[in-house]
C-alpha cells in the first residue's frame, strides 16, 4: 500500500492519533528500511525511476532477499529489539505500526512482491492477494476500511 495507507494502518492499530507523526514514519519503516536497497538496484540496473513505469520493474533477486527480510516476523523483531535499545518509551507503538504494515502488505501484494512472513525461513504468502497498484477494487476496500476505523477512533478520543 501507499504511506498514507500505512499510516492509517499504524494509527489504526495503536489508536495514538496523539502520536500522528511518529505513527507515520513508524508505519512505513519496513518500506524505510528497503529503500536505500531499491535505489541501489534500480540505479544500478539504469530502470527508469518514475512512476509511471515504478511498479514494471523486476527487482533482482539480492533486492527482494532485503526487501522480504524487512516485510518479515523475523526482520520486525530484530528491528524492533535495535529499536528499543534507543526509544524504549516508544517500543510497543514501534512494534504496532511495524507490524500493520506487514499485515497491509500481505493483503495488497501478490506475485514475487507477496509478503513473505517467515521470510528465510518459509516462503509462505497468501496466494489470492493482488497487487494494489493492479487492482484497485484492493486499494479502495482496505483505504475505505482503514478510514472507517481511523474515524472511529478520532471520535473516541473527542477529536472529531
Amino acid at each position: 500500500m501507499d504511506n498514507i495507507a500505512h499510516w492509517l494502518g499504524g494509527m489504526a492499530l495503536t489508536g495514538r492519533p496523539d502520536l500522528f507523526f511518529l505513527v507515520f514514519i513508524f508505519s512505513n519503516f519496513p518500506d524505510i528500511l528497503s529503500a536505500p536497497f531499491f535505489f541501489y538496484y534500480a540505479i544500478k540496473e539504469k530502470f527508469p525511476i518514475k512512476k509511471k513505469v515504478l511498479f514494471e520493474w523486476k527487482p533482482p533477486r539480492e533486492y527482494l532477499e532485503y526487501y522480504r527480510f524487512f516485510h518479515s516476523i523475523l526482520g520486525t523483531l530484530l528491528i524492533t529489539s535495535v529499536f528499543n535499545v534507543f526509544f524504549p518509551q516508544y517500543t510497543k507503538v514501534f512494534l504496532l505500526c511495524y507490524i500493520s504494515h506487514i499485515i497491509l502488505d500481505m493483503f495488497s501484494h501478490g506475485g514475487f512482491w507477496a509478503t513473505r512472513i517467515f521470510y528465510p525461513f518459509s516462503d509462505f504468502h497468501l496466494g489470492f492477494t493482488k497487487n494494489h497498484w493492479e487492482h484497485k477494487l484492493t486499494r479502495r476496500t482496505i483505504f475505505i476500511a482503514l478510514l472507517i476505523i481511523n474515524i472511529n477512533i478520532l471520535i473516541r478520543h473527542k477529536i472529531f
